[in-house]
Protein backbone atom coordinates (compact mmCIF):
# COMPACT_ATOMS: atom_id res chain seq x y z
CA UNK A 1 0.00 0.00 0.00
CA UNK A 2 1.33 3.67 -0.95
CA UNK A 3 2.07 6.04 1.73
CA UNK A 4 3.25 9.53 2.01
CA UNK A 5 6.74 10.60 3.22
CA UNK A 6 4.35 11.77 6.33
CA UNK A 7 2.94 8.55 7.27
CA UNK A 8 5.68 6.46 6.82
CA UNK A 9 7.82 8.27 9.08
CA UNK A 10 4.33 8.09 11.53
CA UNK A 11 4.78 4.65 11.04
CA UNK A 12 7.96 4.86 11.81
CA UNK A 13 7.41 6.26 15.35
CA UNK A 14 5.00 3.68 15.56
CA UNK A 15 7.38 0.51 15.00
CA UNK A 16 10.00 2.27 17.41
CA UNK A 17 7.84 2.31 20.51
CA UNK A 18 7.72 -0.43 22.91
CA UNK A 19 5.90 -3.71 22.60
CA UNK A 20 2.18 -3.24 23.86
CA UNK A 21 -1.44 -4.83 22.94
CA UNK A 22 -2.03 -1.40 21.75
CA UNK A 23 0.97 -1.27 19.16
CA UNK A 24 0.14 -4.75 18.17
CA UNK A 25 -3.59 -3.87 17.47
CA UNK A 26 -1.98 -0.82 15.20
CA UNK A 27 0.81 -3.53 13.56
CA UNK A 28 -2.21 -5.76 13.10
CA UNK A 29 -4.05 -2.90 11.13
CA UNK A 30 -1.48 -1.88 8.61
CA UNK A 31 -1.02 -5.02 8.02
CA UNK A 32 -4.94 -5.85 7.40
CA UNK A 33 -5.07 -2.81 5.08
CA UNK A 34 -1.32 -4.58 3.02
CA UNK A 35 -3.63 -7.46 2.67
CA UNK A 36 -7.08 -5.61 1.70
CA UNK A 37 -4.87 -3.87 -1.22
CA UNK A 38 -3.83 -6.98 -2.42
CA UNK A 39 -7.44 -8.74 -2.22
CA UNK A 40 -8.62 -5.53 -4.38
CA UNK A 41 -7.49 -7.77 -7.82
CA UNK A 42 -9.41 -10.79 -6.92
CA UNK A 43 -11.96 -10.90 -3.91
CA UNK A 44 -13.69 -7.25 -3.32
CA UNK A 45 -15.84 -8.31 -0.29
CA UNK A 46 -12.74 -9.94 1.65
CA UNK A 47 -11.21 -6.87 0.26
CA UNK A 48 -13.62 -4.41 1.53
CA UNK A 49 -13.70 -6.74 5.19
CA UNK A 50 -9.81 -6.66 5.43
CA UNK A 51 -10.09 -3.27 5.49
CA UNK A 52 -13.02 -2.56 8.07
CA UNK A 53 -10.89 -4.85 9.90
CA UNK A 54 -8.29 -2.46 9.76
CA UNK A 55 -9.98 0.26 10.77
CA UNK A 56 -11.22 -1.86 13.61
CA UNK A 57 -7.85 -3.37 15.05
CA UNK A 58 -6.50 0.65 14.93
CA UNK A 59 -10.16 1.45 17.16
CA UNK A 60 -9.21 -1.21 19.83
CA UNK A 61 -5.06 -0.46 20.04
CA UNK A 62 -6.78 3.44 20.88
CA UNK A 63 -8.87 1.89 23.60
CA UNK A 64 -6.12 -0.72 24.92
CA UNK A 65 -3.99 2.53 24.95
CA UNK A 66 -6.38 4.54 27.07
CA UNK A 67 -6.33 1.32 29.38
CA UNK A 68 -2.70 1.06 29.50
CA UNK A 69 -2.58 4.35 31.12
CA UNK A 70 -4.98 3.81 33.42
CA UNK A 71 -7.56 7.23 32.36
CA UNK A 72 -10.29 7.52 34.40
CA UNK A 73 -13.47 6.08 32.97
CA UNK A 74 -10.95 3.94 30.64
CA UNK A 75 -12.23 0.62 32.76
CA UNK A 76 -15.50 0.90 30.94
CA UNK A 77 -14.38 0.62 27.47
CA UNK A 78 -14.69 -2.83 25.52
CA UNK A 79 -12.01 -2.75 22.95
CA UNK A 80 -13.53 -6.57 21.64
CA UNK A 81 -16.88 -4.90 21.42
CA UNK A 82 -18.25 -4.90 17.89
CA UNK A 83 -20.29 -1.83 17.93
CA UNK A 84 -17.54 0.48 20.47
CA UNK A 85 -14.96 -0.39 17.73
CA UNK A 86 -17.33 1.07 15.28
CA UNK A 87 -18.10 4.34 17.27
CA UNK A 88 -14.84 5.09 17.87
CA UNK A 89 -14.19 6.78 14.74
CA UNK A 90 -17.48 8.27 14.18
CA UNK A 91 -17.14 9.78 17.51
CA UNK A 92 -14.02 11.66 16.45
CA UNK A 93 -14.99 12.20 13.08
CA UNK A 94 -17.77 14.18 14.31
CA UNK A 95 -15.58 15.75 16.82
CA UNK A 96 -13.05 16.94 14.13
CA UNK A 97 -15.44 19.55 13.12
CA UNK A 98 -14.93 21.78 16.32
CA UNK A 99 -11.02 22.33 14.58
CA UNK A 100 -12.53 22.97 11.50
CA UNK A 101 -15.13 25.58 12.80
CA UNK A 102 -12.22 27.27 14.24
CA UNK A 103 -10.41 27.16 11.57
CA UNK A 104 -13.16 28.66 9.14
CA UNK A 105 -14.02 31.10 11.90
CA UNK A 106 -10.90 32.70 13.65
CA UNK A 107 -8.23 31.32 11.25
CA UNK A 108 -6.85 28.99 13.69
CA UNK A 109 -5.62 25.61 11.79
CA UNK A 110 -4.08 22.62 13.85
CA UNK A 111 -1.17 21.22 12.33
CA UNK A 112 0.26 17.57 13.41
CA UNK A 113 4.26 17.52 13.26
CA UNK A 114 7.03 15.26 13.53
CA UNK A 115 9.93 16.93 15.75
CA UNK A 116 13.10 15.17 14.05
CA UNK A 117 15.50 17.09 15.80
CA UNK A 118 15.30 14.86 19.27
CA UNK A 119 17.00 11.85 19.02
CA UNK A 120 13.72 9.78 19.17
CA UNK A 121 11.15 11.41 16.97
CA UNK A 122 7.73 12.18 17.81
CA UNK A 123 4.51 13.50 16.66
CA UNK A 124 3.67 16.91 17.75
CA UNK A 125 0.98 19.06 17.75
CA UNK A 126 1.42 22.74 16.23
CA UNK A 127 -1.19 25.50 16.46
CA UNK A 128 -1.49 28.04 13.78
CA UNK A 129 -3.19 31.59 13.20
CA UNK A 130 -2.44 33.24 9.72
CA UNK A 131 -4.52 36.95 11.06
CA UNK A 132 -3.43 36.91 14.40
CA UNK A 133 -0.04 35.54 14.82
CA UNK A 134 0.90 34.84 11.33
CA UNK A 135 5.22 33.93 11.94
CA UNK A 136 4.52 32.10 14.82
CA UNK A 137 2.90 28.45 16.09
CA UNK A 138 1.58 27.44 19.05
CA UNK A 139 2.57 23.77 20.36
CA UNK A 140 1.08 22.34 23.17
CA UNK A 141 3.24 20.27 25.89
CA UNK A 142 2.02 17.85 25.81
CA UNK A 143 0.25 18.01 22.63
CA UNK A 144 -3.21 17.72 23.90
CA UNK A 145 -2.89 19.24 27.71
CA UNK A 146 -5.85 21.55 26.98
CA UNK A 147 -9.58 21.76 27.38
CA UNK A 148 -12.50 22.75 24.62
CA UNK A 149 -15.20 24.22 26.90
CA UNK A 150 -18.21 26.97 26.37
CA UNK A 151 -18.14 28.86 29.21
CA UNK A 152 -16.93 27.17 32.13
CA UNK A 153 -17.75 24.04 31.20
CA UNK A 154 -16.44 21.05 29.11
CA UNK A 155 -17.71 20.59 25.74
CA UNK A 156 -20.03 17.44 25.65
CA UNK A 157 -20.25 17.72 20.93
CA UNK A 158 -23.25 16.23 21.60
CA UNK A 159 -24.59 18.75 18.48
CA UNK A 160 -21.41 17.33 16.78
CA UNK A 161 -22.69 13.71 17.61
CA UNK A 162 -26.75 14.60 16.34
CA UNK A 163 -25.27 16.75 13.70
CA UNK A 164 -23.67 13.44 12.18
CA UNK A 165 -26.78 11.30 12.98
CA UNK A 166 -28.81 13.34 11.25
CA UNK A 167 -26.54 13.73 8.01
CA UNK A 168 -27.21 9.86 8.12
CA UNK A 169 -31.38 10.05 8.27
CA UNK A 170 -31.22 8.56 11.54
CA UNK A 171 -32.07 9.48 14.92
CA UNK A 172 -29.35 9.58 17.10
CA UNK A 173 -25.56 8.29 17.87
CA UNK A 174 -26.18 5.41 18.87
CA UNK A 175 -28.41 4.26 15.93
CA UNK A 176 -26.10 5.55 13.52
CA UNK A 177 -22.83 3.38 14.72
CA UNK A 178 -25.15 0.48 15.08
CA UNK A 179 -25.81 0.82 11.13
CA UNK A 180 -22.24 1.29 10.44
CA UNK A 181 -21.17 -1.58 13.02
CA UNK A 182 -23.41 -4.06 10.75
CA UNK A 183 -22.34 -3.34 7.71
CA UNK A 184 -19.64 -5.48 7.91
CA UNK A 185 -22.13 -8.49 8.32
CA UNK A 186 -23.63 -7.67 5.10
CA UNK A 187 -20.42 -8.21 3.01
CA UNK A 188 -20.18 -11.76 4.51
CA UNK A 189 -24.06 -12.96 5.01
CA UNK A 190 -26.76 -14.03 3.16
CA UNK A 191 -30.51 -12.98 4.22
CA UNK A 192 -33.91 -12.95 2.59
CA UNK A 193 -32.97 -10.47 0.02
CA UNK A 194 -29.73 -12.43 -1.24
CA UNK A 195 -26.28 -12.89 -1.04
CA UNK A 196 -23.41 -10.74 -1.03
CA UNK A 197 -21.85 -9.73 -4.14
CA UNK A 198 -19.87 -6.86 -4.52
CA UNK A 199 -19.00 -5.48 -8.24
CA UNK A 200 -16.95 -2.92 -7.47
CA UNK A 201 -15.09 -0.89 -4.06
CA UNK A 202 -14.75 2.77 -5.58
CA UNK A 203 -11.05 4.02 -4.73
CA UNK A 204 -12.38 6.68 -2.18
CA UNK A 205 -14.16 4.06 -0.12
CA UNK A 206 -10.62 2.41 0.35
CA UNK A 207 -9.03 5.41 0.60
CA UNK A 208 -11.06 6.20 3.63
CA UNK A 209 -10.79 2.98 5.48
CA UNK A 210 -6.99 3.74 5.16
CA UNK A 211 -7.26 7.52 6.55
CA UNK A 212 -9.29 6.57 9.45
CA UNK A 213 -6.46 3.78 10.72
CA UNK A 214 -4.24 6.22 9.70
CA UNK A 215 -6.14 9.21 12.27
CA UNK A 216 -6.33 7.08 14.51
CA UNK A 217 -2.69 6.01 14.87
CA UNK A 218 -2.05 9.76 14.83
CA UNK A 219 -4.50 10.06 18.03
CA UNK A 220 -2.25 7.08 19.20
CA UNK A 221 1.06 9.00 18.74
CA UNK A 222 -0.21 11.87 20.76
CA UNK A 223 -1.42 9.88 23.39
CA UNK A 224 0.97 6.95 24.16
CA UNK A 225 4.07 8.32 24.94
CA UNK A 226 2.84 10.32 27.83
CA UNK A 227 2.34 9.15 31.07
CA UNK A 228 0.47 12.39 32.56
CA UNK A 229 -3.03 12.20 31.87
CA UNK A 230 -3.60 14.96 29.03
CA UNK A 231 -6.97 17.02 29.17
CA UNK A 232 -8.06 16.73 25.91
CA UNK A 233 -7.93 12.68 25.84
CA UNK A 234 -9.82 12.85 29.12
CA UNK A 235 -12.23 14.85 28.02
CA UNK A 236 -12.89 13.36 24.41
CA UNK A 237 -13.36 9.70 26.90
CA UNK A 238 -15.88 11.57 29.25
CA UNK A 239 -17.86 12.38 26.15
CA UNK A 240 -17.40 8.99 24.39
CA UNK A 241 -18.96 7.07 27.35
CA UNK A 242 -21.43 9.64 27.51
CA UNK A 243 -22.07 9.14 23.94
CA UNK A 244 -22.41 5.07 24.50
CA UNK A 245 -24.69 5.98 27.46
CA UNK A 246 -22.38 4.25 29.66
CA UNK A 247 -21.88 7.22 31.90
CA UNK A 248 -24.00 10.38 33.10
CA UNK A 249 -23.34 13.32 31.18
CA UNK A 250 -22.39 14.70 34.43
CA UNK A 251 -20.72 18.70 34.68
CA UNK A 252 -20.32 18.54 30.57
CA UNK A 253 -22.37 21.18 28.84
CA UNK A 254 -25.02 19.72 27.55
CA UNK A 255 -25.06 21.76 24.35
CA UNK A 256 -22.14 22.46 23.06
Amino acid sequence: MDFTDFEKEAINILDGMPKSRSRNCFRSALRHLEKSQLLLNFDLEMAAFRAITAEEEAASGLMYCLKELNYPGAEKLNPRHHTQKNAVTAFLKAVANMPAELQIEHQFEFVLEINKHDPKPMLGLAIKNSIYFPDHKMRPEPPLGFIATTGEKARSFAPYLAELASKHNERDFQSHIERIANYRNKLLYADETGFPMIKDIPSAAVEQWKNHVLSLLYGYLLIKPYKEHQLFVSQLLSCFLVALQKVPIGDLHPDS
